[in-house]
């Protein structure tokens, strides 16, 4: 299924359903595509795949989503607050 030029809501809306039911394999390749897709300093949608990819529970790519965020913001709160979160 390809959703490169659906709006951003709808491939976080697809990427939720699948996690919620349990796809977490599926979910993380679309992650991981679309984060290659987005433009670098897409901070927000950033912040949004990190968050998926750990309930998702591919911590260490959230991780490397969300270092990527803080080193084009270091002052993002939300970025701080999940790294804060991933690396307990």
């Amino acid at each position: 299924v390809s959703t490169v030029n659906l709006p951003i809501g709808c491939h976080f809306d697809a990427i939720e359903a699948l996690i919620a039911q349990g796809k977490m394999e599926q979910a993380n390749r679309i992650l991981t595509g679309f984060e290659r897709q987005i433009p670098a300093d897409a901070i927000a949608p950033r912040i949004q795949i990190a968050r998926f990819m750990a309930m998702a529970g591919s911590l260490d790519d959230a991780r490397v989503v969300i270092r990527g965020v803080l080193k084009l913001d270091p002052s993002n709160e939300a970025a701080k607050d999940l790294e804060g979160k991933l690396n307990r």
